[in-house]
């Protein structure tokens, strides 16, 4: 089903790409601010379309805002643990469990982000991606390492030709980094590239202080989840003995 449901998001999204082509004229296009909106128009022959719209996109979105307010917050919660950040943003609701100080700074941030402006927000938006990039990069060559580290590890989600397709994902992923590249069509303005440049220094910072300020606690924390994680191997197995 995860495979399938990508194959549809893609199918859509094809659909999507196509219907606009096919139903906005060329000139229309690229005088368009909107295209998708005016696509939308033009097919029903009324502006009720476009504004129909471009409320479920506003409200998509709204549901990605959620999905990032909950990840970053445990992202940030994370980091906090790690003696990368202030410790109040590893503080947890005394009910809930979750990282409530964590949730309140990034949702503050989010809401005040529409106030920069759309030229700060393309910037943050572009820079942002292609750390997004790297970071899916390296969990396609952690993917790829853990094949060859841990052959015999349980992982009830089988990839058939797991190392092809690590490889594969692994030589995808630096194609499209490839094209955040001078010269290249999505290439970074010299100001997002500083942006980059800027959060990399910080995250250096960040991880220098905690390794200098507290030395093993990243290793602790490593060992503690690989010891979770053995656990939670062996309760599989034994639920799930191999067939002989």
């Amino acid at each position: 089903f995860l495979i399938l449901s990508i194959v549809v998001a893609v199918m859509w999204y094809v659909g999507i790409a196509w219907s606009v082509g096919t139903t906005l004229p060329l000139l229309q296009a690229e005088n368009s601010t909107l295209a998708t909106a005016d696509a939308m128009t033009n097919a029903w022959h009324g502006k009720w379309a476009g504004i129909l719209l471009v409320i479920g996109g506003v409200l998509g979105i709204l549901s990605s805002w959620n999905a990032f307010l909950i990840g970053g917050s445990r992202l940030l919660y994370a980091m906090s643990k790690a003696r990368m950040l202030p410790a109040f943003l590893s503080k947890l609701h005394p009910k809930y469990k979750t990282p409530s100080n964590a949730i309140l700074l990034i949702g503050g941030l989010a809401t005040l982000a529409p106030l920069f402006g759309r030229k700060m927000l393309v910037w943050i938006v572009d820079a942002g991606g292609f750390g997004i990039v790297i970071a899916y990069t390296c969990v396609a060559i952690s993917f790829l390492v853990l094949r060859y580290r841990e052959p015999d590890m349980v992982r009830p989600f089988r990839i058939p030709a797991g190392k092809l397709v690590g490889m594969i994902t692994i030589a995808l992923s630096f194609g499209i980094l490839m094209l955040y590249m001078p010269g290249m069509p999505s290439a970074l303005t010299p100001i997002e590239w500083w942006i980059f440049f800027g959060w990399t220094v910080l995250g250096i910072a960040l991880y220098g202080y905690a390794r200098v300020k507290y030395p093993g606690i990243s290793e602790s924390i490593m060992a503690e989840e690989l010891r979770e994680l053995k656990i939670v191997n062996q309760l599989w197995l034994k639920d799930n003995p191999p067939k002989q």
